[in-house]
């Protein structure tokens, strides 16, 4: 098989290798490696068809090329065999991807028993975001949304991840916690008492959440424990003694009951009164 010089014309078998210039590909940055086949028969060059790219060996099939345009890069591989028989051609896509926005969940939050939570995520301005939620039960009205809604919070951190991805980049990711703080609940005084003597034992309910408390309002007594609800009281004042049971949960404002019997303060205080008449 031979070409024929004296006529300058080309045999079928001296045509070059047919051009494959490799898969399209996505990559994160300006640089990519190249994959083109290299050719049995003739030889092979790289160029740029549209964009942008300087390569590292034009010649080389699997060269780096650098410096590519930010989104699409077309590229040639061209095999060739003397200039007589025609060359052959193949196009690569290159999509130039930035790198992603680094990802901002916003600010942890301590709240006390709310019904929703709104989250607040900073938008990104290379990628797009998404929100996975990390607290079983957790729901959100709207996963890719910067700013979505939360309900069917739990007692204690509510955990939520927002996710900043852009194809072939690596992910950007940053966690937001919502602590939540529940109102006490079973806040009762107990019943008011008529006592022979100047002590007995208080029997308020043992708050379900957070810390109860006695205080005296009006008339005497020592309290031998203010934190227990069934405390012993002595040296009572002859006549009505008034105290009050004060149930207090974090950050939440304190949560009050008062015994049918007993003066009722403003809710606000959050206290609950509890009236023992001594009688001597």
């Amino acid at each position: 098989c031979s070409r024929d010089w004296s006529s300058d014309v080309c045999s079928s078998d001296l045509n070059p290798s047919a051009a494959n210039a490799g898969n399209d590909q996505a990559v994160c940055g300006d640089t990519a490696l190249l994959s083109a086949t290299a050719p049995l028969i003739g030889s092979g060059v790289w160029s740029v068809s549209s964009g942008a790219g300087s390569f590292t060996g034009t010649t080389n099939p699997a060269s780096v090329v650098l410096a590519l345009n930010p989104g699409t890069n077309v590229l040639i591989w061209t095999t060739s065999n003397g200039t007589v028989c025609p060359s052959s051609s193949d196009t690569v896509i290159i999509q130039s991807l930035d790198l992603v926005s680094v990802a901002v969940a916003g600010t942890d939050q301590f709240l006390c028993a709310p019904d929703s939570v709104q989250l607040g995520a900073t938008l990104p301005t290379n990628g797009t975001g998404a929100w996975n939620v990390l607290t079983s039960g957790v729901i959100l009205s709207n996963t890719t949304s910067a700013s979505t809604t939360a309900t069917a919070l739990i007692a204690g951190q509510n955990i939520f991840e927002w996710v900043v991805s852009n194809g072939a980049c690596p992910d950007s990711r940053d966690t937001v916690i919502v602590d939540i703080t529940p109102l006490p609940t079973n806040v009762n005084a107990g019943t008011d008492q008529n006592v022979c003597g100047d002590s007995t034992f208080f029997n308020a309910s043992t708050p379900s959440a957070g810390v109860g408390s006695w205080a005296l309002l009006t008339g005497a007594g020592n309290i031998a424990s203010v934190n227990s609800a069934g405390s012993f009281v002595s040296s009572l004042g002859a006549g009505q003694n008034i105290f009050i049971w004060s149930v207090v949960n974090g950050i939440c404002p304190a949560v009050s009951d008062t015994d049918r019997k007993s003066t009722r303060l403003n809710s606000s205080h959050g206290y609950i009164s509890y009236a023992v008449f001594c009688l001597k």
